[in-house]
């Protein structure tokens, strides 16, 4: 029973063993293709570390070549500063015209919609009264011929119909 036992314990041993193996290999491999990845990264940082000192080398350049131009913007701000009054009192006056002008026109739309208004209304009202005008006696004169009609046709006894006719559902369901 004891060399069962030894036998069982070495066989775990080698087990274990070769599981540590395994798994070393594969951390290794993991290593090994993270490695390859930080080195591709790194070169990347190096070239895109060397692109911007270019840029910033060009920027430095092109500021010392704007320090003239912005002495001479920054002698005409001041000569538009004298100037600045003049055309802060045109702009106002200009403003004050605008607005009254504005005013004006606001009234004369005002006063322009009321009498359009005004104009719309008379229009229907007499629209309704030549209406009422033309077509009530044109009403009256139909009413008046239909029941003439209606009645030559009851004493001269055409389309007369029989008793039971005139109660039918037709009629009722109108």
């Amino acid at each position: 029973m004891g060399s069962e036992l030894s036998q069982t314990l070495v066989i775990g041993v080698v087990i274990m063993t070769a599981l540590v193996i395994v798994q070393t290999l594969f951390t290794s491999f993991l290593l090994t293709a993270t490695l390859r990845g930080l080195g591709s990264l790194c070169q990347e940082l190096t070239q895109t570390s060397r692109r911007l000192r270019q840029a910033v080398r060009q920027a430095d350049d092109g500021l010392e070549e704007m320090i003239p131009v912005l002495k001479m913007v920054s002698g005409w701000a001041s000569e538009a500063t004298g100037h600045s009054d003049s055309v802060r009192d045109s702009v106002r006056n200009i403003e004050g015209q605008t607005v009254r002008s504005l005013e004006k026109m606001r009234a004369g739309a005002q006063e322009a919609a009321s009498q359009m208004n005004r104009a719309l209304n008379r229009i229907s009202t007499e629209t309704y009264r030549i209406h009422r005008t033309v077509v009530a006696p044109a009403h009256q004169i139909s009413d008046l011929i239909r029941t003439g009609r209606s009645m030559v046709e009851n004493w001269f006894g055409r389309n007369r119909r029989p008793a039971d006719v005139y109660t039918t559902d037709e009629d009722n369901f109108i």
